[in-house]
């Protein structure tokens, strides 16, 4: 086959990407091609949403290309300003632990799976991590990309994406997540570096 798969079949497609002949990037890409090609003649799409067609954050990219399974967003409050977790939208999360206890904020959901990222500016996954009895660091800034194509306006460096989930995988989240994932924008001087966790011994208090 070549790199015209949009004329294929469906099942014909899933089938070589079951394989890994070629994946669904690829497939994606020679339908975008095939629609920018003829689509100005014949007018067939009138909503073009080409540009979200790949636009997966580098980070969830960066994951699913590792193998990961993305299986949900979790909870947030309103405006993702508080430290608990409840919106009108969505409800109350509650802390596993106790159901009267907060389970902190802002990403208050997280803590089903082996591994989630979020961002965290003053404690928004350090919080509820500490509050639900999971792990999670903050990488150094820049250590981990941060862009967003469908929120460029709320991620700044000031938003680092970090992971969360069991400690003894949070060296090898942040090696996955931190790939760079364009040279063109963001270098990752420590991508041959090898991911090391401090953990303290006693507290300071």
């Amino acid at each position: 086959m070549s790199n015209d798969y949009w004329q294929c079949g469906a099942v014909e497609l899933a089938e070589g990407v079951r394989r890994r002949d070629y994946s669904s990037v690829d497939v994606v890409t020679s339908v975008l091609e095939r629609i920018r090609e003829k689509n100005p003649d014949l007018n067939a799409i009138t909503v073009d949403c080409s540009e979200d067609a790949l636009a997966d954050a580098p980070v969830v990219a960066n994951l699913r290309r590792a193998g990961a399974i993305i299986v949900g967003r979790t909870n947030t409050p309103e405006f993702s300003m508080r430290a608990t977790t409840d919106n009108p939208l969505r409800g109350r999360t509650r802390n596993p632990w106790h159901a009267d206890a907060s389970p902190g904020g802002s990403s208050g959901g997280a803590g089903f799976g082996p591994i989630h990222h979020g961002n965290d500016i003053g404690g928004s996954l350090r919080f509820p991590s500490f509050a639900c009895g999971v792990s999670t660091v903050k990488p150094t800034q820049g250590r981990v990309p941060a862009f967003n194509s469908a929120a460029t306006g709320e991620r700044g460096l000031l938003a680092g994406v970090v992971p969360a989930g069991r400690a003894a995988g949070l060296p090898a989240a942040v090696q996955i997540i931190g790939r760079r994932f364009r040279e063109d924008l963001i270098l990752d001087a420590m991508e041959a570096v090898e991911a090391r966790l401090g953990v303290m011994a006693k507290s300071l208090w």
